[in-house]
């Protein structure tokens, strides 16, 4: 939500109170002193402490405060006692200014009883704008949601049509057929399995895209098959290696994290003749994805590389809404010639 709809909603909620205590204060100002004004009433008479101090106090507590905690820890007693800790304190407050504010209201505070339920219906006030206040935040939060999953839609479409478009082209397919049509001359059972490989290659693309998080394991099988379909062009055993290391039983990802460095990074390989041309290591350490991504390049392709494939940009945009602040991305060439991708996700299990 624009940070002008927030200040509207604030003042529109400030203003609506202010109104119910106008109406309150016309029926005092009558009683008290006929001649001064609202404003000079509201800001002289105990009443306009009583009715703003304490409120806002809360409100702003409750807003900032403990909104936050509702989210991330869901203990409801710990953040109700802090809630009614914070209305009683924006009632003491309030009865602090009182007592300093007002030299006739200093023989109340000394009435025990009256002083207790003084504050008791100040904290319960108090407590109904904390509440309000998290309404509000809520509906905020709700709102922002929902437009955060709006981008987040856009942009896996995006990345979809990217994906036809500019990984899953004819030409992958093309060579990738025709070096299985060769190989079927010279080994059918080996060119069955790689036919059966392209088939599932194409099934996870049209269909485990579709949702927003998979098995990691999902994911680690793609790129095994993806690489060893690319593995097809050559007879050096050692043009590629790739590690997978730790547990990912039970580990979700979103799907197509992780492919697009992988297809950039044959895209541009030096050659396939080279030895450990491309280098990719996966490390998983409890909930946390590390992954590493290397292929050599010529100098002259590093213009080409750094804006390839899917593009960077859209390659980010996409981190960013899957795994906003539970993530971090480097990448770049450097003088050795070898193109490098370093992300870590912080995923959730």
């Amino acid at each position: 939500m624009k940070k002008s709809l927030v200040i509207f909603l604030h003042l529109g909620y400030w203003m609506v109170y202010l109104f119910l205590l106008i109406i309150i204060f016309a029926g005092l100002r009558f009683r008290i002193d006929p001649h001064p004004s609202l404003l000079k009433l509201f800001a002289t008479h105990p009443m306009g402490v009583m009715s703003t101090v304490p409120n806002v106090f809360a409100f702003y507590g409750f807003y900032f405060g403990i909104f936050p905690h509702i989210l991330k820890q869901r203990r409801w007693w710990q953040i109700s006692l802090v809630g009614i800790t914070m209305a009683m304190t924006g009632a003491f407050l309030g009865c602090l200014i009182l007592y300093i504010r007002f030299e006739d209201l200093k023989h109340l505070f000394l009435m025990g009883n009256e002083i207790i339920n003084f504050m008791t219906w100040m904290s319960l006030v108090a407590l109904i704008h904390g509440i309000l206040a998290l309404v509000i935040r809520g509906f905020i939060h709700w709102y922002e949601d929902i437009k955060v999953k709006e981008a987040l839609t856009q942009k896996n479409f995006e990345m979809e049509m990217a994906l036809i478009k500019s990984q899953i082209n004819p030409h992958f397919l093309f060579n990738t057929i025709h070096n299985i049509d060769i190989l079927i001359a010279k080994d059918p059972v080996k060119a069955s399995a790689y036919l059966n490989k392209l088939s599932d290659i194409m099934r996870f693309m049209l269909y485990e895209t579709k949702t927003e998080r998979i098995p990691f394991e999902k994911e680690w099988d793609y790129l095994e098959k993806y690489i060893d379909l690319q593995k097809i062009r050559t007879a050096n055993p050692h043009f590629v290696q790739y590690t997978l290391e730790g547990q990912p039983e039970g580990l979700f990802i979103a799907p197509m994290t992780l492919i697009p460095f992988v297809e950039n990074a044959f895209k541009h390989a030096e050659g396939v003749k080279a030895d450990h041309a491309i280098r990719i290591k996966v490390v998983i350490d409890g909930g946390t994805i590390d992954f590493l991504c290397q292929n050599k390049y010529l100098p002259v392709d590093l213009p080409k590389l750094e804006a390839s494939g899917l593009g960077n940009e859209l390659i980010r945009k996409r981190l960013s809404l899957l795994y906003a602040e539970r993530h971090t991305l480097v990448m770049g060439g450097s003088d050795g010639g070898v193109f490098e991708v370093k992300l870590k996700v912080w995923s959730s299990k």
